[in-house]
């Protein structure tokens, strides 16, 4: 006779968030293309059956965790722009949100070498969808800036754009190289990028 499980029985989102948590893990260690359904499974401690009863395949946790991944970029900015209810120093506001949005991006280098090597059209819309939101709100925050007297800028959205896209841009050239990447080089080089644009000390 089988044994009875005494544990409580989870919760489908719950069992879904382990199986992400697990996937993250053997995706760090083993890299996604050479990860299977089956190291995932045994690191979550469940059946390979569970797993299919979440996600169709291993492609489809992928896109999960891209899309956890990108909208990590919106959640950081909004968490920085939070009204407190107090006098904000922008820059210091607007540095903590790309000095955050470079480790977000680092730190899940191996998903974006995956996703953007398989061209992905839906992972790249859903990508550019959300950055779209994330300049958005810095460039709302540059204005704010702007209207306060600390930064001094004609066109403060189109800045914002090009400070965003900048720091994109050198953060996907560094994970796309695979060697070399350094968390402290690709923020000196943001952190320059933002003193240029902004004429202003970073904090």
């Amino acid at each position: 006779m089988a044994a009875r499980s005494t544990g409580r029985t989870k919760r489908p989102t719950e069992r879904k968030g382990e199986l992400l948590d697990a996937a993250r893990g053997v995706f760090a260690k083993k890299g996604i293309s050479n990860a299977t359904v089956d190291d995932i499974a045994a690191r979550a401690g469940v059946s390979k059956g569970t797993f299919y009863l979440y996600f169709k395949s291993k492609d489809q946790i992928v896109g999960s965790l891209w899309e956890q991944y990108v909208e990590g970029f919106l959640k950081i900015t909004e968490t920085a722009l939070a009204d407190d209810g107090k006098q904000r120093d922008w820059h210091a506001v607007l540095w903590t949100i790309f000095e955050q949005l470079v480790g977000h991006a680092l730190q899940h280098a191996e998903l974006h070498r995956v996703i953007y090597r398989s061209a992905d059209a839906q992972a790249l819309e859903f990508c550019r969808r959300i950055n779209e939101k994330v300049i958005t709100r810095i460039a709302a925050a540059v204005r704010d800036g702007v209207d306060s007297g600390q930064i001094k800028l004609s066109e403060p959205e189109l800045m914002a754009r090009l400070l965003y896209h900048g720091t994109d841009g050198v953060l996907h050239d560094a994970i796309m190289s695979v060697t070399g990447l350094k968390e402290k080089e690709v923020l000196r080089a943001v952190r320059e990028l933002y003193t240029k644009v902004f004429d202003a000390p970073v904090h």
